[in-house]
């Protein structure tokens, strides 16, 4: 639909993610929204649920896998012309980080430069950690608002071509204490995706939260901050792959039919040679033949004043 904007795709997937909205939406996008979704085929399914007190109740609900993908797509059509910024603010931030004097003062304090270290090899092997959102967008933000009381400081930022961002929290905890720690840092992810969808939401679709946890064992290992916010990464990953495939079927196609077009070329060099060839020959006769014609008269002509 013509109507659909970043804007209105943003309040949708907010929807989705069952997000609580500080304000109220739009009225106008409202409308836009109940358009799109009236003019989607959704499938709704009458669900049965058995409560912790063996109750069954019942409810009307409706997959979500059919929308998201139309979302996605429609994502990646209206994020498209935000690409080729994406990829010049993805070398400076790149630069920045790796020229930043503040980051390698980190190495002074043993686990601040342990930190540094994650969020390095993290940038570094973005497509092992966080496939589909290459681009390394901004790192160590600072949200800093009067009106919350609030002034913090975010670690990582990376953007897909489909328009979503992905908050990365990095943390370095004891093995022993993950259990109670990683509560905490999901907290502090969530409350990171929170405000990075203050800063930022305007320019995105949509935004998800991770952390990043680094053990004493050496291992790095991301989560989504819930199920949805990874169905999404997912759903996201999963375009792009299709994208990629196609358009890898595509430059074969289009390299079978190059070569394709330089054989009939050759060919029809070949028959035009052939052609150019026959033509010259049959020239070539007829004048033989006139040549053989004026000579047989000359000589008649000879032979008759001779008598």
């Amino acid at each position: 639909m013509d109507k659909i904007t970043i804007k209105e795709l943003n309040f949708m997937f907010k929807i989705c993610q069952k997000q609580k909205f500080d304000d109220q939406i739009p009225e106008d996008i409202v409308q836009i929204i109940r358009e799109y979704i009236v003019s989607r085929k959704l499938v709704v399914h009458l669900r049965e649920t058995i409560s912790r007190r063996k109750k069954k109740y019942y409810e009307f609900g409706w997959d979500q896998d059919d929308l998201l993908t139309q979302l996605v797509s429609l994502s990646a059509k209206l994020f498209k012309p935000q690409v080729e910024n994406l990829k010049s603010t993805h070398i400076k931030t790149m630069n920045k980080w790796f020229l930043d004097p503040k980051k390698h003062n980190m190495k002074f304090e043993v686990e601040l430069n342990s930190r540094a270290e994650v969020m390095t090899e993290i940038i570094l092997n973005q497509e092992k950690y966080l496939p589909g959102f290459k681009y390394f967008y901004e790192y160590d933000w600072v949200y800093s608002d009067e009106k919350d009381d609030v002034s913090l400081e975010g670690d990582l930022l990376f953007i897909s071509e489909v328009g979503i961002m992905a908050v990365v929290e990095v943390k370095n905890i004891n093995k022993a204490h993950l259990k109670e720690n990683k509560k905490e840092i999901k907290r502090q992810a969530k409350k990171f995706k929170y405000f990075a969808d203050k800063q930022f939401g305007s320019r995105v679709v949509a935004i998800i939260g991770l952390y990043a946890i680094h053990g004493k064992d050496g291992q790095i290992a991301l989560d989504y901050i819930d199920p949805f916010d990874k169905r999404l990464a997912k759903k996201a990953r999963a375009f792009l792959e299709k994208e990629s495939s196609a358009s890898s079927g595509s430059s074969s196609d289009d390299e079978t039919d190059s070569a394709l077009d330089d054989a009939l070329q050759f060919d029809q060099g070949n028959n035009s040679f052939k052609l150019f060839k026959s033509t010259i020959k049959f020239i070539f006769e007829i004048v033989i033949y006139i040549l053989i014609l004026l000579i047989f008269q000359f000589i008649q002509k000879y032979k008759s004043e001779l008598n």
